[in-house]
């Protein structure tokens, strides 16, 4: 949608629209966050129990502050690793992070499990490096995965699906 709205300023309106798109266009990626945070059903479980088997980091977009505050209200922040946030204001994708996770720990990249809920963002960029994707299905960034030219290895809809879903 960003790339839309600035399209739209650069050819209908003039420099005070421009910049009034960008400041939006901030306030959007880095909203104030209230101090506490509901979790997904089953999340918190499925977190316990992933963290004592796997190693697991935390790759998300938006701006350091807005996302790194979400993880607190969460309550996450600590049952990560790492929390590796990727700058979309800046157009950077989530392919970077999880390159780096894989050189962190020395692993192909057909041993990383993405679990995400963008077909467009970490789902695409778990396939293009070969990764193992699970498309989770909810929120708004939910999409048609049968616009990718390649499919998600699995396809979940409710956090009590992923532990059997995705055999871990």
């Amino acid at each position: 949608h960003r790339d839309a709205f600035e399209k739209l300023a650069q050819e209908y309106g003039d420099e005070n629209t421009q910049k009034k798109v960008a400041e939006t266009i901030r306030l959007f990626y880095d909203p104030l966050i209230p101090p506490q945070l509901p979790m997904i059903e089953g999340a918190r479980e499925n977190i316990d129990y992933l963290k004592t088997k796997y190693h697991l980091y935390l790759v998300t977009a938006g701006t350091e502050n807005s996302q790194l505050n979400k993880a607190q209200s969460l309550g996450i922040k600590n049952d990560f690793e790492k929390i590796f946030v990727v700058n979309s204001l800046l157009k950077k994708r989530k392919k970077e992070a999880f390159l780096e996770i894989i050189s962190l720990l020395k692993i192909k990249p057909s041993e990383l499990l993405c679990i995400g809920n963008s077909v467009s963002s970490e789902i695409a960029d778990a396939l293009d490096i070969n990764a193992i994707a699970c498309y989770f299905e909810y929120g708004e960034n939910r999409g048609d995965i049968a616009k990718l030219p390649r499919q998600p290895h699995y396809h979940i809809k409710h956090h009590s699906e992923l532990i059997k879903t995705c055999q871990l």
